[in-house]
């Protein structure tokens, strides 16, 4: 409720960084309010949102073309546009011909450009992003990393970092997104370039990047493929890479990461960077057998200790802080929504309701409960609200939800037990494996549908 009367209580004719002292439009904290007021606005309510990305691009504010992440959260909220409203609006302005370059040689995109100076970047040798060889300006060779500078764990922000994990980890996440606002605007040939792109950099990263301590027990990344990159590993860089989805499909890495990820326990960063340390730690429980980055993450929810959402509440905040503390930055406002990130979490990632595709005509539900027995939800989506109900009893986990008219839904929940059986309203269905998860082979339809996967000794009951 905290986090949701933020994204609400904040909003207005478009979003800004805060209402009482930054009111500008830093396109980082407007993805993340965004993502968040999409989680938990009414059905249908989302002329904010749209409002603040075509503003994004609309206007050469001054965050587009300065720090790295700024320019890549606006194409991805141009993204969550098309999969949350079905609208493709933005997305042609943004796509423009005029505004578009892909340079190929011998097959190899060298660089990329999306709607004017949004992605300066190039593709060095490693397959990595970098920035162009001549900046624009004093800021673009840098990024943000984290904020206030006390949370950056030592990121190596400096220009020499050319080919730096944040870049790359985020370069990757909103490239792959680019490739999938290419296909729906029917750009094959662009699709294609832009899905191979973000694999290549997600494959580029481990084989540069990425570390395992003297024992094998843990694996983090390092700020940077190459020195001076290479002798800091904020726990940023680890975060985002976990993200862009690294460890997808490899239970080792995956557990291993997770692991890094507890032990570090945010390590420092800020609560900005909350967003992210969700979002890795969701991504990772789905492929690690133990779903240990699960845990951690409701823990960290209901933590009411420094540093946490539920230690803002005890220090008497109403809404969202811009930082964890006072004492973490001299000048926080108490107004601040991109350290709201739960509001958009626990629908989207703990219960793990999310569009597949735009207008939510497909969806996914994976819940991811760690230890809650009982979840009951409303989640609005663009065809309406879907009411959700999850029920652990020890030999099975059901799902019982009403899919609205014109959505097609797969529904994945974590088994009990080695071997299972998936129902469907009673019935035996196919399964298909998504990491530690049992989904449903075939999309299910529009009614009342009961999900229950059960141990295989355990359907007497």
């Amino acid at each position: 409720n905290f986090t949701a009367y933020t994204a609400v209580a904040t909003s207005f004719d478009i979003n800004v960084d805060s209402r009482t002292r930054q009111r500008d439009l830093c396109q980082v904290d407007a993805l993340i309010t965004l993502q968040e007021q999409y989680a938990v606005f009414p059905s249908g309510d989302n002329a904010v949102q749209r409002r603040t990305t075509l503003f994004s691009f609309s206007n050469d504010s001054s965050p587009l073309i300065t720090w790295t992440e700024f320019r890549l959260s606006a194409s991805l909220m141009v993204y969550n546009e098309v999969l949350e409203t079905g609208s493709l609006d933005t997305a042609r302005l943004a796509w423009g011909s005029n505004n578009r370059t892909i340079t190929a040689d011998s097959g190899v995109v060298n660089s990329l450009q999306f709607y004017s100076s949004l992605m300066y970047f190039n593709l060095s040798g490693r397959n990595l992003l970098s920035f162009p060889p001549s900046c624009l300006g004093p800021w673009m060779c840098a990024v943000l990393a984290d904020w206030p500078t006390t949370t950056r764990d030592g990121y190596v922000v400096n220009a020499a970092n050319t080919d730096d994990a944040i870049r790359n980890g985020l370069g990757a996440i909103a490239i792959s997104g680019l490739g999938k606002i290419a296909s729906w605007l029917g750009e094959t040939a662009a699709a294609t370039q832009y899905s191979t792109i973000a694999d290549k950099i997600v494959a580029a990263m481990r084989a540069t990047m990425l570390r395992i301590n003297s024992t094998g027990n843990e694996a983090y990344f390092v700020d940077g493929a190459a020195a001076p990159g290479t002798g800091n590993a904020a726990i940023q860089s680890s975060l985002y890479a976990a993200a862009a989805g690294v460890a997808d499909d490899d239970p080792l890495l995956a557990g291993q990461l997770s692991r890094y990820i507890i032990r570090r326990d945010l390590g420092p960063s800020s609560c900005m960077t909350g967003k992210w340390v969700l979002e890795a730690c969701y991504r990772l429980a789905v492929f690690d057998p133990s779903g240990a980055a699960a845990d951690y993450a409701l823990a960290l929810l209901e933590r009411e200790t420094y540093p946490g959402w539920g230690y803002m509440l005890a220090i008497g905040a109403t809404i969202t802080t811009e930082a964890w503390r006072p004492a973490d930055k001299s000048n926080m406002d108490w107004a601040h929504p991109w350290c709201a990130a739960p509001a958009f979490a626990i629908p989207r990632l703990l219960l793990g309701v999310q569009p597949l595709a735009p207008a939510w005509r497909r969806a996914r539900i994976a819940p991811q409960p760690s230890t809650l027995k009982h979840i009951q939800a409303s989640v609005p989506t663009a065809l309406g609200y879907m009411p959700i109900e999850y029920v652990f009893t020890g030999l099975a986990a059901t799902v019982l939800t009403t899919i609205p008219p014109d959505m097609a839904v797969t529904v994945c929940l974590v088994p009990p037990a080695k071997v299972v059986v998936l129902l469907v309203n009673g019935r035996a269905v196919e399964t298909a494996p998504w990491g530690r998860l049992t989904c449903t082979a075939q999309d299910l339809g529009i009614g009342v549908q009961n999900i229950t996967v059960v141990a295989a000794g355990g359907l007497s009951m």
